[in-house]
C-alpha cells in the first residue's frame, strides 16, 4: 500500500501531468475519445472535460482517504492498530501509507494528515478544484504541452466555461450530430487549420486556409459558417480545388 500510495503521490503534479502515462489513464483517455467518436490525435484533456470526467488518478486519492477515514473512525477494531504503525512508520521518516493521506492534507489544506470524514471531502473538492485550475491553464496557454507549437486547444478555451458533462450530451441529438458538434469542440475536425497542424512541414496557422474557398479563409469563424464550397455542394454541384 505504501508503494501504490508513493506512486499516486508522484502522479499527482498536476502541472508536468505525469499520470497520463499511466496504462490505466491511457485506457480511460481511449474510452472517452471513443464515446465523443473523436480521433485518436483528438486531445485527451478536452475528450475528458466534455464528460465531466477527471483523471482516475483522483479516483484512486478519493478512495485511499475514505478509507484512511473509515479505520481511524473506530479504535477498537485491530485494524486501527495497523494505522498506528504506518503512522509510526512515517513519523519515523520512512515512507509509508500515511505519508501519502499527509501529502494530500498539506498540499491541499495546509493541515497535518489527522483528518476526519468532512476534511475528506474537502480534499477532495480542493483536488477537483486544483485540477480545474490546471486544466483551464492548461488550454488557454498559447504553446501547446510541448511548449513550441501552438495550443490546439485555443478555440475550446473560448467555448469550455465549467468542467462538467456539455448539455449537448445529454439531449436526444442523433449520435453523427454529436459526433461532430464533438470533433468541431475538440478540433479533430477535417479543416485546414488543424490538418496543416500534421503536414510536414507544419503549416503555420495563417496560411491553413481552404483550397476551394475564393477568399481563402476557412479557417475564419465567418467562413467556417458561411463556406461557398458548402453552399454549392449543397445546391448539387462540383467545385474544383485551385
Amino acid at each position: 500500500m505504501a508503494k501504490s500510495g508513493c506512486k499516486i503521490q508522484k502522479s499527482l503534479n498536476f502541472g508536468k501531468r505525469t499520470w497520463e502515462k499511466d496504462p490505466f489513464e491511457q485506457l480511460h483517455t481511449k474510452a472517452c475519445r471513443n464515446i465523443l467518436k473523436i480521433r485518436s490525435n483528438g486531445s485527451g484533456l478536452a475528450a475528458k472535460a466534455e464528460l465531466g470526467r477527471y483523471p482516475i488518478i483522483l479516483g484512486l486519492a478519493s478512495q485511499a482517504l475514505t478509507f484512511y477515514s473509515k479505520i481511524a473512525s473506530d479504535k477498537s477494531k485491530l485494524v486501527y492498530k495497523a494505522l498506528q504503525q504506518e503512522e509510526q512508520t512515517h513519523q519515523n521518516g520512512q515512507h509509508s501509507w500515511i505519508s501519502f493521506i499527509e501529502y494530500l492534507t498539506r498540499t491541499t489544506l495546509d493541515e497535518t494528515y489527522t483528518i476526519g470524514l468532512s476534511k475528506k471531502n474537502k480534499i477532495i473538492e480542493q483536488l477537483h478544484k486544483q485540477y480545474q485550475i490546471n486544466f483551464f491553464n492548461a488550454i488557454a496557454s498559447p504553446t501547446g504541452q510541448n511548449g513550441k507549437t501552438g495550443n490546439k486547444l485555443r478555440t475550446y478555451a473560448k467555448i469550455k466555461k465549467q468542467y462538467t458533462l456539455e448539455k449537448y450530451l445529454k439531449t436526444n441529438l442523433s449520435a453523427k450530430l454529436m459526433a461532430n458538434i464533438a470533433r468541431f469542440r475538440t478540433s479533430t475536425h477535417n479543416l485546414a487549420i488543424e490538418t496543416g497542424r500534421y503536414a510536414r512541414p507544419v503549416v503555420p496557422s495563417e496560411h491553413r486556409i481552404c483550397k476551394m474557398c475564393p477568399e481563402n479563409g476557412m479557417w475564419r469563424l465567418r467562413n467556417l459558417l458561411f463556406c461557398i464550397a458548402v453552399v454549392i455542394r449543397k445546391a448539387g454541384m462540383t467545385v474544383k480545388r485551385t
